[in-house]
């Protein structure tokens, strides 16, 4: 059932591509946390260093004639070395180093992999070493709560890495090296391996993603994708070499999934049914796509897909920010569109069938003993319960940067210290991410829950994954999600959560938002106040804070004040500047907890935690 030579053969190159996935992570994050937010990089700056990086890949044949036959060792020992010693550098500035080098090594990988296979007569391996890769990519990420192994501290992550690494270059060592390799067999076709990675880090990878979407716990959303890998493997390895030539209905069956899957799910009741399906789909899709035969150099092409890649991921994230002729979803959707399109054209110019004599079906088989880590996560998985209490109540505002602390590197351990110091009950969240790829992926509110044992709200504002929370030691009664009114006019779009506890049978209303953040506007962030002050009704004990992105003399927060909200700052008898951001220079006021004229404040503290950019606000609060 399971072949040693196809083990030998798949387990570096898999291993590879899984830290080839975890540097592109890494290399995303650092752009903007590191070289944007602590380095003060310009985005031209950036722009540089995303098209040396990628620009890099077209030299790949260049490369690889330079090298000879070692050149699938040499560069492949490449990415272990550069993702071992990531794991154990302390700087961000190194991080951001070697992760660019790790990328561009990782780039030339992929095409020198692909091209040694067919040399070598394995070309039925590559769309199954990309899945397995990718799949134990996932299940690493699973097994850690969705954050990646270079966040964690500790010597187990250190030992893990070292240890895949380690075995990665012993197994290279084996791999065929044909001495002569033609890489003028590569079709354009091949372009829509571009969108199929960027569909995996994006959606059907994504396990925040899928948690946030199907509403399922963690480590059965984990499962789920592990499982359709596994049987995404399996009929990868039948489809190859095995499909009857034009076969038109099916490529365009699987073509047609991939969009559904593509298109926005939030809400959907067999979200989770389509997803499982997609990335079952969108394996056959790959064994479709890369019988694709041609006469272009693969560095021109391959080259051209990474490109097209880091497009899509741009343009998703980008228009967050800015005006784009597309809304972010259409990205995915137009990511689907090319790989279907790219399929069915393989179909076309597919030439007669060859099949071998049987099915390998090492690959399929690894896949599925991988689900040993989700079925862990799973019987081992705990959802925190809410436990009964009363007044007073400690409760916190803070804006967590993505999990991101001031020099670049993500920390949700520092973040979970800085909660557990101020003793805090309630924690109203802003900024949090369950999966956004610039974010490395993480599902932070997840694993905060889990870490402080702290159930919790979640409250999408900008997509079904970026957005505000709230932790509660105490039940929630009842949650409403509204949407800013002027969400049409600004980016990203904003919202509030308002949410009823009940401590100790007394109702405890918290409004948690994140006003529009641009300084100089206060006319789109009053209308937002309106909105909160419309839904607060001038009801009893209630609560509204957060990040509200103006000064308190500022028009906005004045009404907030005329209301008839009081600001705890004020009303607690703070004596210290009450400055919020940046936490490593603080140098203003922009987080706020106001509360309503039947509650006391008491005991204010500015947690000086450099965990995120912005500090944490705490408050008790009593019943007059």
């Amino acid at each position: 059932m399971i072949r040693p030579f196809t083990l030998r053969l798949l387990i570096p190159l898999s291993l590879l591509v899984a830290f080839g996935l975890q540097l592109l992570r890494l290399w995303t994050a650092g752009l903007l946390y590191f070289m944007y937010e602590t380095a003060g990089a310009r985005p031209v700056d950036m722009l540089t260093v995303a098209i040396v990086v990628f620009g890099a890949a077209f030299l790949v044949g260049v490369v690889r004639r330079r090298l000879g036959p070692q050149a699938l060792l040499i560069v492949g020992s490449g990415v272990a070395v550069i993702r071992m010693i990531e794991q154990i550098s302390p700087s961000p500035a190194l991080d951001m180093v070697l992760t660019s080098i790790g990328m561009i090594l990782f780039l030339w990988f992929i095409v020198i992999a692909g091209n040694t296979l067919r040399a070598a007569q394995f070309e039925h391996h590559f769309p199954t070493a990309l899945l397995l890769g990718i799949s134990i990519d996932t299940a690493l990420k699973g097994a850690a709560g969705t954050i990646d192994l270079s966040w964690l501290p500790g010597l187990l992550p250190i030992v893990i890495v070292a240890g895949l690494a380690s075995l990665a270059v012993w197994l290279l060592r084996g791999l065929p090296r044909p001495a002569q390799i033609d890489d003028r067999q590569t079709s354009w076709l091949l372009i829509g391996v571009g969108p199929f990675l960027f569909l995996q880090l994006q959606v059907l990878q994504n396990i925040g993603f899928q948690a946030a979407v199907t509403g399922l716990p963690l480590p059965l959303a984990f499962e789920l994708i592990i499982l359709a890998n596994a049987i995404g493997l399996l009929l990868a390895s039948v489809v190859y070499d095995r499909m009857p030539p034009r076969a038109w209905t099916w490529t365009v069956i699987i073509g047609l999934l991939l969009i559904v899957v593509s298109l926005p799910l939030d809400g959907d009741p067999l979200a989770a049914l389509e997803l499982f399906a997609g990335q079952i789909v969108a394996s056959i899709g790959l064994a479709i796509l890369t019988q694709a035969r041609g006469r272009a150099r693969s560095s021109l092409v391959f080259g051209g897909t990474f490109v097209v890649m880091l497009t899509l991921l741009v343009g998703y994230y980008l228009s967050h920010i800015v005006e784009l002729p597309l809304p972010y979803w259409m990205f995915v959707s137009l990511a689907a569109l090319i790989l279907a399109v790219a399929m069915i054209l393989t179909v076309v110019r597919f030439p007669e069938p060859h099949p071998t004599d049987r099915v390998d079906w090492t690959a399929g088989f690894v896949g599925l003993g991988l689900m040993l880590l989700p079925v862990i996560a799973l019987l081992t998985w705990r959802d925190p319960i809410a436990t009964a209490g009363q007044f007073p109540v400690r409760v916190m505002s803070y804006n967590l940067h993505s999990g991101f602390d001031v020099q670049g590197r993500m920390d949700l351990e520092a973040i979970a210290q800085t909660i557990e110091s101020e003793g805090a009950e309630v924690i109203a969240l802003q900024e949090v991410s369950r999966g956004w790829v610039i974010d490395t992926s993480a599902d932070m509110v997840t694993w905060l829950s889990q870490r402080l044992n702290l159930p919790y709200v979640w409250g999408p504002t900008a997509d079904a994954l970026w957005g505000n929370a709230i932790l509660s030691r105490y039940p929630i009664a009842q949650v409403q999600l509204r949407p800013m009114p002027n969400n049409a006019l600004i980016r990203p779009a904003r919202g509030f959560i308002d949410a009823t506890l009940d401590i100790g049978g007394q109702p405890l209303r918290v409004l948690v938002t994140h006003l529009h953040h641009v300084d100089m506007a206060g006319l789109l962030r009053a209308p937002q106040v309106q909105a909160l002050l419309e839904a607060w009704a001038q009801q009893p004990y209630t609560i509204v804070l957060g990040d509200l992105n103006a000064l308190p003399d500022s028009g906005e927060m004045q009404l907030l004040r005329e209301a008839g909200l009081l600001d705890a700052f004020t009303s607690s008898g703070a004596d210290s500047t009450g400055f919020t951001f940046r936490s490593d220079g603080l140098d203003r006021r922009i987080d706020y907890i106001y509360h309503s004229p039947d509650l006391i404040a008491s005991n204010l503290n500015i947690n000086p935690s450099q965990a995120s950019d912005h500090v944490a606000l705490a408050v008790t609060l009593s019943v007059k």
